[in-house]
């Protein structure tokens, strides 16, 4: 995983906020900044033509504005761009999932990137915290 430091989220390997295992991912937004946030990313080798599963589960904790966070899939050399649906509010522990497929072009790998978009309204400030767990990739076919 690449995590890149920003003073604009606070981006944490959390011990105690866990779905399974040792650790989850904590992400938390202050509410001072519009943020363009894409801080968390992973490049995964993938096949070309290929359908795949991202599964993942998430808390959220008072997540704020309607431009909540959500996963980004791009491939580096095709048009492939493609997203979960965006986390908002207070949620406990649960189960996200989205199938896709690879195009002929894609055949060297994807990027996948934890992202929330600026917005232009008046509730622009994201606030809350995200926890993540159990993100995998894997190939359906």
């Amino acid at each position: 995983w690449r995590i890149k430091n920003t003073i604009d989220a606070d981006i944490q390997i959390d011990d105690v906020n866990k779905y399974s295992g040792a650790y989850s991912l904590m992400v938390g937004f202050s509410g001072k900044k519009n943020i363009n946030f894409h801080h968390v990313s992973k490049y995964i080798p993938v096949k070309a033509d290929t359908k795949y599963s991202l599964s993942y589960n998430y808390m959220s904790k008072n997540i704020t504005t309607k431009s909540g966070v959500y996963w980004e899939l791009r491939c580096n050399k095709s048009r492939l761009n493609t997203r979960t649906d965006a986390i908002i509010g207070s949620n406990s522990w649960k189960k996200d999932v989205l199938v896709f497929e690879t195009n002929n072009e894609c055949d060297d790998g994807i990027n996948l990137i934890l992202r929330r978009n600026p917005i232009k309204k008046l509730d622009s400030k994201i606030s809350g915290t995200l926890w993540l767990d159990n993100v995998r990739l894997e190939a359906l076919n």
